[in-house]
């Protein structure tokens, strides 16, 4: 896939940039695009770096992964890069040529098209997840808020919808579902570290957040039944077998 240097997409960087400078800033994001894609494959996009996008777009690599194919509507989806993209090719490339690192996909799925935000560093931090989900009422807050500041721009780039070439997934969707599960997170329990996966950290996380089993179901597309077996995983593993424990330990993982 080749774009024209003058095409909007690229054009409008500058001022894509200046609407975005104060929040990569705070978060120390070096990367920011956001993508709106259409069911007929073609999309709207608006990014900070044109010159670290277009390095991407001609390596070859897919523009869009078809993960996002799998998303209910209505649902938000956070896809962490290390978890989700690590069996494809493209994520060495975006480490070692692109300088991008730890980077996070907000997804938004409509009736119509998809939302997505993608962001990502310039340099590994430590506990990055569990910032990020500390951070992710924040990091919603900014995607509305810039859909609305970037509605022109949004509309001009519109006009000239950029038409994604077909691709075959680089992964099987049974592939996708494993990353998360054996991603493991290091939490010190009530008699010493363990280990929870992505899920489980997730649900600890929603719970932290004031949500109920359903909510959490549906925010994870889970069941319900399968959110209270990831909360009984997460006692046991923790130690924390009344609710005052897990509280405890809420408090101190996400203060």
């Amino acid at each position: 896939m080749r774009l024209d240097l003058n095409h909007p997409s690229l054009t409008l960087s500058k001022i894509v940039s200046e609407l975005a400078h104060d929040f990569l800033k705070n978060h120390n994001f070096n990367y920011f695009v956001f993508i709106r894609y259409y069911r007929d494959g073609s999309l709207d996009l608006l990014v900070n770096n044109p010159n670290i996008f277009l390095k991407y777009v001609e390596s070859g690599y897919p523009l869009v992964t078809s993960i996002i194919k799998d998303i209910p509507i209505p649902y938000s989806y956070i896809m962490y890069w290390e978890d989700y993209l690590n069996k494809l090719s493209s994520i060495q490339f975006i480490k070692e040529k692109l300088n991008l690192h730890q980077g996070l996909s907000l997804i938004r799925r409509h009736k119509t098209h998809y939302d997505l935000m993608a962001l990502a560093m310039p340099e590994v931090k430590e506990n990055v997840v569990s910032y990020y989900l500390t951070n992710l009422h924040n990091f919603e807050i900014f995607r509305e808020r810039f859909i609305e500041q970037a509605k022109e721009l949004l509309a001009i780039v519109e006009k000239q919808k950029i038409i994604l070439p077909s691709f075959q997934p680089e992964i099987k969707p049974s592939e996708r579902a494993s990353d998360g599960i054996h991603q493991r997170y290091e939490i010190l329990g009530m008699h010493g570290v363990t280990y929870l996966t992505q899920q489980e950290f997730l649900c600890l996380h929603l719970l932290h957040k004031g949500q109920t089993y359903k909510e959490i179901a549906l925010r994870l597309c889970i069941s319900p039944r399968t959110v209270e077996t990831y909360l009984k995983r997460i006692r046991e593993k923790t130690g924390c077998l009344t609710r005052h424990d897990l509280f405890y330990l809420l408090s101190r993982i996400f203060l």
